[in-house]
């Protein structure tokens, strides 16, 4: 009977041992984790900051990122003749409130989105005859992209995109 007794107490004994080995060891291995988690987290973070400061650095990176959105502006523009001819004809042959219509708002407003400023003119002659319209462009704010009623596509000085412009010639 003794030897009964025994057997089990060394059995809860070696329990207790075993499960206070395996916490021991499930507490550093989780432990290690979380300070290999922290570690990595700082890393990232610092890579990070390590990145934006080389990206707020690097002109090339800034000239890409420009000319991208002189990209997406000069694409925006160039959807707009064939918004401009539906309207005319679906207004008595005028381009009267053209740049008032819901597709040329919706042009403007993705483009001013982009911009940094509002350099963005779009205009109709009073007759109702002709447009023309220019926006600014990001890698170069002297510059802007002019496109208007007769198919001129073409680079003009920001100063001549304004409210009067009416041609890009």
């Amino acid at each position: 009977m003794h030897k009964k007794i025994f057997l089990i107490a060394l059995i809860i004994i070696l329990f207790v041992i075993g499960t206070v080995v395996v916490f021991n060891v499930f507490n550093n291995d989780q432990k290690i984790i979380n300070d290999l988690n922290d570690k990595t987290e700082d890393n990232n973070e610092q890579e990070e900051e390590e990145y934006l400061l080389q990206k707020e650095e690097s002109p090339y990176i800034k000239i890409s990122e420009g000319k991208q959105l002189d990209s997406f502006i000069k694409a925006q523009l160039f959807i707009l003749p064939a918004i401009a001819e539906i309207w005319y004809d679906d207004n008595n042959f005028s381009y009267t409130g053209f740049c008032k219509g819901e597709n040329a708002i919706r042009v403007e407003n993705q483009i001013k989105e982009k911009l940094e400023t509002d350099n963005y003119y779009c205009n109709v002659t009073e007759n109702g005859t002709s447009w023309a319209v220019c926006s600014q462009l990001v890698s170069d704010n002297s510059i802007a992209i002019c496109i208007d009623f007769s198919g001129t596509i073409k680079e003009i000085e920001i100063t001549n995109c304004n409210q009067k412009l009416i041609s890009c010639d």
